[in-house]
């Protein structure tokens, strides 16, 4: 009698302790990306009085996410579930270009999506793509599509 109640114990105790643990695949950390570049560096003649509002971009619904999506295939697309942008990419693609036209001269000013500037000329768009896609070499490369409209603050149509 005595040694069911030790295998019975043991086999507790052993439940016990599995239980206690994960038999769950490990944690898997999820990996953040960011664009960085330097600004062109190239002065391009402008409106040097024009002050540009830059409303933040719209985006395909199939690119409005922080996963990184990509192309391993011809009209196929997916997303890598553990490397994601640190931004949404009409965020990021919002964020460049203020920056390098700020850093070109073109304008004035250069304001993103700030309700208190009275701005000459609006820069409005649409990131239609933003993937990565296998190369002709071998190697990943970069799509990025912009519908970019530039209007004037002051004319009424």
């Amino acid at each position: 009698m005595n040694s069911r109640i030790s295998v019975v114990m043991s086999v507790l105790v052993i439940c016990t302790l599995l239980g206690c643990g994960s038999l769950k695949e490990p944690y898997r950390k999820i990996d953040y990306y960011r664009l960085q570049y330097p600004p062109p560096g190239v002065s391009i003649p402008g409106n040097r009085q024009a002050v540009l509002l830059i409303q933040t971009f719209r985006i395909a619904a199939i690119y409005n996410t922080t996963k990184i999506v990509f192309a391993d295939a011809p009209f196929r697309q997916d997303t890598y579930h553990y490397h994601r942008w640190h931004a949404n990419p009409s965020e990021i693609v919002t964020y460049f270009l203020a920056r390098d036209i700020r850093e070109s001269g073109l304008a004035l000013a250069v304001f993103v999506d700030d309700g208190k500037a009275s701005p000459t000329h609006v820069l409005s768009g649409t990131v239609e793509e933003f993937f990565a896609r296998e190369g002709s070499g071998g190697g990943w490369e970069a799509v990025l599509g912009v519908n970019i409209t530039l209007t004037d603050a002051m004319e009424t149509d």
